[in-house]
């Protein structure tokens, strides 16, 4: 099957606390360096509007609003670097707040999309500073970013704009992925990912060893025993908030990969008309997709996103570099280039 457990963990941005009033500062805020991961710096302080919005910067009134759609594990706080003259939020899955199991019952990424949607428009309502925002996500984030965008033009409330970092092929693929990921595999793609994070990643060997630790186990065990593991490479304390974290962001990614797994048999609603887009691509990005994915090279060149954007593609960059260190750079602000276009982007949208 794929994507492997290494595989997966290149469609994670770095993932700052699940909940910042809980979370150990040992996580929060991880800001990538040219070369890698830093560690997390302590103190998020975003404001929290609800279980499923966060604001990371309250910005200029006038300006419209960045909302940063959540990763497959669950949050968007990483978008806290980056500069924009407007607010900046961050949508988060419902259950890293609360542990609801009831947060996992969607069975469609357009029925999460839909929430975020309402949760957009009752925000722009309740600032009462009309009615332009923009959407944005990395990898996953930009997959589940046009959904919303998409049901917030269902409700009457189009984006005036969408800014994809490495957005996925577009769907249907020839040969789409026939498996979700079980807990066991979730629970190792998290652990490698936050021991890349976190500046200690596993060996190309480990890949394996780290997956056997978890396949076996009781799936209320696996959150506990990723916390001990973590704890034991001395990247964060063994903590109750730790040990609730990591069985939330599990299950999260299995709930994120059940429904990305059906949305790739199914072919991509298209954007309202007055939606434009921004696209940032990464020049190894078709490595990355047929090692994940199995697509074609056709599916995953930046062209076919932009035939399926057609006219909405307002502008694009490609960024030398691999899938998830280009989605870091720019949404943390760090890659010069994408900044400069963004700030023209935004400009350009609201004239």
């Amino acid at each position: 099957d794929y994507p492997t457990a290494r595989q997966l963990a290149h469609f994670f941005a770095p993932a700052a606390s699940a909940d910042a009033d809980t979370a150990s500062p040992a996580l929060l805020d991880a800001a990538p360096s040219a070369g890698g991961l830093s560690p997390a710096q302590a103190g998020a302080g975003f404001e929290r509007l609800g279980d499923c919005l966060l604001m990371l910067r309250s910005g200029a009134s006038e300006p419209p609003p960045l909302f940063a759609v959540t990763s497959l594990e669950g949050t968007a706080t990483l978008f806290s670097a980056l500069t924009t003259a407007g607010g900046l939020y961050a949508l988060q899955h419902e259950h890293l707040s609360t542990g609801d199991p009831a947060a996992l019952a969607e069975a469609t990424l357009p029925e999460v999309a839909l929430k975020y949607a309402e949760l957009i428009i009752g925000e722009m309502r309740r600032r009462a500073a009309g009615g332009a925002f923009l959407l944005t996500g990395v990898s996953f984030g930009s997959f589940l970013a046009h959904h919303v965008a998409v049901a917030a033009g269902s409700l009457g409330f189009p984006a005036a704009g969408i800014v994809l970092l490495e957005p996925w092929p577009v769907p249907p693929l020839l040969s789409p992925p026939t498996s979700e990921e079980g807990a066991a595999q979730a629970a190792a793609v998290l652990e490698l990912f936050s021991r890349g994070t976190l500046g200690a990643p596993a060996e190309e060997e480990e890949e394996e060893e780290v997956l056997s630790a978890y396949i076996g186990q009781p799936e209320d065990a696996l959150g506990p025993l990723m916390a001990e593991r973590l704890a034991r490479l001395g990247l964060q304390p063994f903590s109750t908030a730790n040990i609730l974290k990591a069985g939330r962001q599990i299950r999260v990614l299995v709930h994120h990969s059940r429904m990305w797994a059906s949305a790739f048999v199914q072919p991509l609603a298209p954007l309202p008309a007055p939606t434009q887009v921004f696209a940032a691509f990464a020049s190894e990005r078709e490595d990355f997709f047929l090692r994940s994915f199995g697509a074609a090279p056709e599916e995953s060149d930046a062209s076919t996103v932009r035939r399926f954007y057609g006219i909405a593609m307002r502008d694009e960059v490609v960024i030398d570099g691999s899938h998830l260190e280009v989605g870091v750079r720019c949404a943390t602000g760090r890659e010069p280039l994408f900044a400069e276009r963004l700030a023209a982007f935004l400009a350009a949208v609201i004239e």
